[in-house]
């Protein structure tokens, strides 16, 4: 039988009949991982991106996996600060995930990769960003879009397969999803940008999100039922 991390990733095994799915009329149900976000008050929101000298933008640099195309976002992140559409004056670059590739933005200037932290660590530091960029290049849409969005982040992450932005604007409307092409990233980071300053609607988007914040709203009844079915 088989449990799939999102919905989007059991899609994708039905639409391709991965592992014959289909043709084996076998059992499965589909759950949300709990993601790590971390919402403040509406105040504190508010007060933080007032008071902050710049806006922050983070991407989720891994360089050392490939489906999350380090180098599609690194060029992204330099081809937005080459355009203008991120003024290197109003921004704060930073990266988090696995690695320690140094990314040059421009002449001498660095993305502040973030150091290795523990569950309670990385919570603290996930609110507080404006713009975030991760990519996946998988029908998985991995957890740090729903981290961010429901922190009150503008996401910028990419269509793969099946997942799309119709997929995401069932979760949030915190999460912009574009083609995994430059151009088309770029268009999405040019939407993100606008939408950055509109500190309520990002903060109402972040509350409605429809995404689990607990293990408690992870598993459900159904999920019980389903298990006792399965296992007779």
């Amino acid at each position: 039988h088989a449990m799939f991390s999102t919905s989007s990733l059991r899609d994708y095994f039905l639409l391709h009949n991965i592992g014959n799915i289909n043709d084996r009329h076998i059992e499965y149900i589909y759950y949300d991982n709990c993601c790590s976000c971390s919402l403040p008050s509406f105040t504190s929101f508010k007060n933080d991106a007032s008071n902050k000298p710049r806006k922050k933008l983070v991407f989720y640099s891994r360089p050392v996996v490939n489906r999350n195309m380090y180098e599609l976002g690194a060029l992204l992140i330099v081809t937005a600060i080459e355009r203008g559409i991120l003024k290197e004056e109003e921004w704060e670059f930073y990266g988090v995930g696995l690695g320690t590739a140094q990314l040059e933005l421009t002449k001498g200037n660095f993305l502040q990769q973030l150091p290795r932290m523990n569950l309670k660590e990385y919570i603290e530091s996930i609110s507080g960003y404006d713009i975030g960029i991760t990519l996946m290049a998988s029908p998985h849409p991995s957890l740090l879009p729903f981290d961010l969005a429901g922190s009150g982040c503008v996401v910028v992450t990419n269509n793969c397969y099946n997942k799309s932005q119709k997929y995401f604007d069932t979760i949030s409307e915190n999460i912009i999803s574009k083609e995994p092409d430059l151009e088309d990233l770029i268009e999405g980071i040019k939407i993100a940008v606008k939408r950055v300053a509109s500190l309520e609607d990002r903060y109402t988007a972040a509350e409605n999100m429809k995404f689990p914040r607990t293990w408690d709203e992870t598993w459900t009844e159904n999920h019980r039922i389903w298990i006792k079915k399965v296992l007779g």
